[in-house]
């Protein structure tokens, strides 16, 4: 599989999409759909729309994220029929984990019990 990234200050930014997936260099995973999708979730199309591709190469990078963990495909509560798409807890630490590192993601692991420690003691 190819994927086609430029690197700079975001990191691994398209540059060309022409219906391949879209891969950064640190983290090996399509960051375009990341960068749109909402955190309650978006239909495929809508997603595309705002990525300004199309909906067809959406759906094959929300397939390899899928395939790989990152995202899931449940069915709309409002229209039984279509499925939104959104991104799993999971998948979103290891992507932060990828961008931090471990060292610093074990960090932020610690601290954020510490927080929830000092926030249970006020309750």
């Amino acid at each position: 599989m190819s994927f086609s990234t430029s690197g700079g200050p975001g990191g691994g930014r398209v540059s060309a999409f022409a219906g391949s997936p879209i891969s950064s260099k640190k983290c090996s995973k399509p960051d375009v759909v990341f960068q749109h999708l909402l955190l309650e979730g978006m239909h495929l199309t809508e997603l595309a729309e705002r990525a300004q591709i199309t909906k067809q190469s959406m759906g094959y990078l929300v397939d390899y994220l899928q395939e790989r963990g990152y995202v899931e495909r449940v069915p709309d509560l409002v229209d039984g029929r279509a499925r939104v798409t959104r991104q799993i807890v999971q998948g979103i630490e290891e992507d932060w984990a990828c961008r931090l590192g471990e060292h610093k993601m074990d960090q932020l692991r610690q601290l954020l019990k510490e927080l929830i420690a000092e926030l249970e003691k006020d309750s």
